[in-house]
């Protein structure tokens, strides 16, 4: 299924890290940690290059603090084996896509995961996903839902 995939760099956003260690009380929750989980794990099987970025580690961190639950996601953010950190060029392309409509730290997060050369960005965020796709064209990574992207697979 995946093995047969060109080789991928695959980008999460801090919501999928934490999305690990979320309450499994909701069917979609449990979906996506799950096709998260999956797809972590076959990173290393089929080569994929996982990247993350300054921002992720940040952001679990400042979660973290007020959350115990949280902490082993800013034990995954801080371990993609590359991080992007935060230049000037990627501030000014989290403006630009700000200005698409992007809120402030997801325009920030697609910015980085074109630097780093993205193939996928991974999200559980559904405002992200739908203004992802309104302006997928001006977009150099695909934005896409874990648990909806193994789906495709599946059929």
């Amino acid at each position: 299924m995946l093995s047969t995939l060109k080789h991928q760099i695959i980008y999460f956003d801090t919501c999928c890290y934490l999305r690990l260690f979320n309450p499994k009380n909701q069917e979609k929750v449990r979906r996506e940690a799950k096709a998260i989980s999956y797809i972590m794990k076959h990173i290393r099987q089929y080569s994929w290059d996982w990247i993350g970025s300054d921002l992720c580690q940040r952001e679990a961190f400042g979660i973290s603090r007020g959350n115990r639950r949280y902490k082993p996601g800013l034990n995954m953010a801080t371990h993609a084996p590359s991080n992007i950190i935060q230049s000037k060029k990627v501030t000014n392309r989290g403006r630009q896509l700000k200005g698409l409509g992007f809120d402030s730290a997801d325009a920030l997060h697609i910015a980085c995961a074109e630097k780093g050369g993205a193939d996928l960005l991974f999200t559980t965020d559904n405002d992200m996903l739908e203004t992802a796709s309104q302006h997928s064209n001006a977009l150099k990574v695909a934005v896409e839902n874990p648990y909806e992207w193994l789906k495709g697979f599946k059929k």
